[in-house]
């Protein structure tokens, strides 16, 4: 039985792993659902933020957010 919910103790300790998971995606380019049971907590909202700040160096959700905020007078008008 896999577990639905990875223990968070855990998923910090992946911060660690990044390179070499890198290598393997990039590599070998295995297909999702194969990450998926290699990797369970790359496919967590709290994961993705975090993998998206090592990317790019930016947080995900001020990002959108921001984003959101320049198009929400847009947003409004269509609304109405």
């Amino acid at each position: 039985m896999k577990k639905k919910n990875p223990d968070l103790a855990f998923v910090d300790t992946i911060c660690g792993t990044y390179s070499l998971r890198r290598q393997e995606i990039v590599e070998d380019e295995p297909p999702v659902s194969e990450l998926m049971v290699r990797w369970p907590a790359l496919f967590t909202e709290r994961q993705i933020s975090l993998e998206f700040t090592r990317l790019v160096s930016m947080d995900l959700s001020k990002s959108f957010y921001g984003g959101l905020d320049g198009h929400l007078l847009k947003l409004l008008q269509l609304y109405r």
